[in-house]
């Protein structure tokens, strides 16, 4: 057994409760995509918006919207980059419903402007960028 393996035989549960970022305006200050994997195998690429909470000195990476669905039910969904066969951001994906909220054509608009979040739920508190 390796010192760190022993040393977490010993850790204990801790008492202080995590920090939770309130929903407000954040500053997009950059974008990136990031690939994901199952089963060692690139499933998909996330655009995530990289962006500064009033509240918090690091950067937050942002991945999943809050959009309007079917029957006008709002819905949480991954920014997912899916292109069309002209290679442009697929016409009624997520992704696309974000940049027409904020009135923008491209991420790269998107970069410098205040959007707003929302919690994804009452019982998931992270949070997601609020398009509807």
């Amino acid at each position: 057994m390796t010192e760190d393996n022993q040393s977490l035989l010993n850790i204990g549960i801790g008492t202080k409760e995590p920090v939770t970022l309130k929903p407000k305006k954040v500053l997009c200050e950059g974008v990136k995509v990031v690939s994901k994997e199952k089963d060692g195998k690139v499933v998909g690429e996330l655009i995530t918006l990289m962006c500064k909470h009033p509240d918090k000195k690091e950067i937050i990476e942002i991945s999943n919207a809050k959009v309007l669905g079917a029957n006008d039910k709002v819905k949480i969904s991954a920014l997912w980059l899916n292109k069309d066969e002209d290679g442009k951001l697929a016409k009624k994906s997520t992704a696309s419903e974000v940049l027409r909220q904020y009135e923008a054509s491209s991420y790269g608009e998107l970069v410098g402007k205040s959007l707003d979040t929302v919690t994804q739920s009452e019982t998931n508190t992270f949070l997601c960028i609020k398009a509807y």
